[in-house]
């Protein structure tokens, strides 16, 4: 089996990947845990990060209100690895 990942072609793309994976789940062929990787874990290992993404520390982390991949799913706290606080929305 090939390994893909799902990329952007400029910077503004980034914010509507999670809704690109939501539509490929939507419409059948991969579980959501799949359609997550494509635009995260599978995009780091195409790109030779075994670690993870370089200069994202294991500590940075963002959490969602609701589905994920729901329209409704919101991003409510992000903690970044050395922040002193963790921002709320």
């Amino acid at each position: 089996m090939q390994k893909v990942g799902l990329g952007i072609r400029e910077d503004w793309e980034g914010r509507n990947l999670r809704l690109e994976a939501a539509w490929i789940y939507a419409n059948g062929g991969f579980s959501k845990d799949e359609a997550i990787a494509l635009a995260s874990k599978n995009v780091a290992e195409l790109l030779g990060m075994k670690d993870g993404v370089e200069g994202v520390a294991a500590e940075d982390w963002v959490a969602y209100e609701g589905d994920f991949f729901g329209m409704s799913g919101r991003v409510r706290a992000v903690s970044a690895a050395g922040a002193a606080t963790v921002d709320l929305f």
